[in-house]
């Protein structure tokens, strides 16, 4: 009886995760990205397999019987194992249990990384500054050269510039 229940109720989730995906994701393609749609996508997908697998194996053994009728005997002996392997993985393959990985996050939301500092010490300041980065540098990545590299930026200067921008926080 429990394993009746487990499988109506992987067939209404499945459909039901199904129809969301589809009501979400069709008109707005990007909406994939959404943590819901990522929730509910393995769920639509295996339900979508069960279903093929399913629909397949009653599709060979309606193949298996129309051969049987015309006394094709071997051809009605590939679709019919065909047909009863397929409905079997289908109501009998194991489906064991599965977890999502969970992420624990430190801080909260709108906490500031590091020591905050003048009036507001959550704001951001952008600074310029054009001696902080290699004015020659050419983007070449083939040859490794890339422009966070010591190489293209003066770590003297950028520290520099980011003690001016605390003096003018402050």
């Amino acid at each position: 009886m429990k394993k009746l229940i487990d499988k109506s109720l992987f067939i209404i989730i499945g459909l039901l995760s199904f129809i969301w995906v589809l009501i979400r994701v069709i008109p707005k393609p990007s909406r994939a990205t959404y943590p819901c749609i990522q929730i509910v996508s393995p769920l639509a997908t295996s339900f979508i397999l069960y279903m093929i697998s399913f629909f397949t194996s009653i599709l060979f053994f309606k193949k298996a019987r129309a051969f049987a009728y015309e006394k094709r005997f071997t051809l009605f002996a590939i679709t019919f194992m065909l047909g009863a392997g397929l409905g079997l993985y289908s109501f009998l393959g194991s489906n064991p249990k599965t977890f999502a990985n969970t992420v624990v996050v430190t801080d909260g939301p709108n906490e500031p990384m590091g020591e905050g500092y003048g009036i507001n010490p959550g704001r951001v300041a952008w600074i310029f500054d054009a001696n902080a980065t290699n004015e020659n540098y050419v983007n070449n990545p083939e040859s490794g050269n890339y422009w966070y590299q010591d190489a293209n930026t003066d770590q003297a200067d950028v520290s520099q510039m980011l003690k001016d921008a605390l003096i003018l926080l402050t």
